[in-house]
């Protein structure tokens, strides 16, 4: 199939820009684009004043901006006028809308947000051609692509309420070349504590820690609370933090400190070939679960498996 680029604005709108239904809106892509394929990397290099050569001193990732062109045309029914006003305000600055990128065997989305306001330089009045050539420019403070999330679940099949604990299983991989972090989500009734697994996948250095320390680590959660809803956002990084409780804005102290420490790195699993991780529950009755899931980022918005 031929590669598919779509605009989704901020309210939920598309446009098609080529590939399969391209032009819908009166909006075709043009042949100015970058910014789409490579995340923008850069490294540093450190060196004394009389050393040949230099030393790496590691890698950061910055924002990415994309700037393309876009043909703007009338269509049956809506004028050049009408096509272009609703493309322009697709993207705004405190609003986050998404590229999709779409082939044969992935469909990844970037979101953006405008950079600054579009440009068209018109040699005749667009009101009486009824076209114009615009130029975007948008950026992504987040600069990877990402997939639909990945899920595996684990429900419970006896009540350990009384006491006892049920041992379970979910399916973790990371197929993408970027450290993936996986979020854990649970709920349910008063006094369930799941123990969950926290593997190093041979990253204890980075923590200061000896090699195969963690290679089996396992955390013990906060018992819950009646009703509350308990999501784990493993990332270090987390804009809300690791913890997050729909009841108890303090779940983090209920921790005791504790928290997780390792992503999953690169190319480890796969769908097929799963990492198979053990998960734990006690003071559980039928039919609690637990939820795995995994957000694929890329830092191209194809390929790269």
């Amino acid at each position: 199939m031929d590669t598919i680029i779509q605009v989704e604005s901020w309210d939920g709108q598309f446009w098609t820009l080529i590939g399969r239904g391209k032009g819908d809106r009166g909006v075709w892509l043009a042949e100015d684009v970058s910014g789409f394929w490579y995340a923008p990397t850069s490294t540093l290099w450190n060196s004394t004043a009389f050393q040949d050569g230099a030393d790496y001193g590691g890698s950061r990732v910055d924002k990415r901006t994309l700037t393309f062109d876009v043909h703007i045309l009338k269509t049956p029914g809506s004028t050049w006028e009408k096509n272009w006003s609703d493309f322009i305000r697709a993207f705004r600055t405190d609003r986050e809308s998404k590229i999709w990128y779409e082939t044969e065997s992935s469909r990844r989305y970037l979101c953006v947000r405008l950079s600054k306001n579009s440009d068209m330089r018109p040699t005749i009045d667009p009101g009486r051609s009824q076209y114009a050539k615009v130029t975007m420019e948008v950026v992504a403070g987040d600069p990877w692509w990402y997939e639909p999330v990945d899920t595996s679940s684990y429900e419970t099949t006896t009540d350990t309420t009384g006491g006892g604990t049920e041992n379970g299983t979910v399916n973790l991989y990371n197929e993408t070349p970027i450290i993936m972090y996986p979020q854990w989500m649970f709920q349910g009734t008063a006094g369930i504590v799941w123990t969950i697994p926290d593997y190093s996948f041979g990253q204890e250095a980075k923590h200061d820690r000896p090699d195969g320390a963690d290679a089996t680590r396992r955390i013990v959660m906060a018992p819950t609370i009646e009703g509350e809803h308990v999501l784990v956002d493993v990332d270090p990084d987390a804009k809300n933090g690791q913890f997050n409780s729909s009841l108890d804005t303090m779940y983090y102290m209920r921790m005791n400190g504790v928290r997780f420490m390792y992503g999953v790195t690169e190319y480890t699993g796969t769908k097929q070939h799963p990492i198979v991780l053990p998960v734990s529950v006690t003071g559980a009755p039928i039919g609690a679960g637990i939820q795995l899931r995994m957000r694929r980022a890329w830092p191209t918005p194809m390929g790269l498996w």
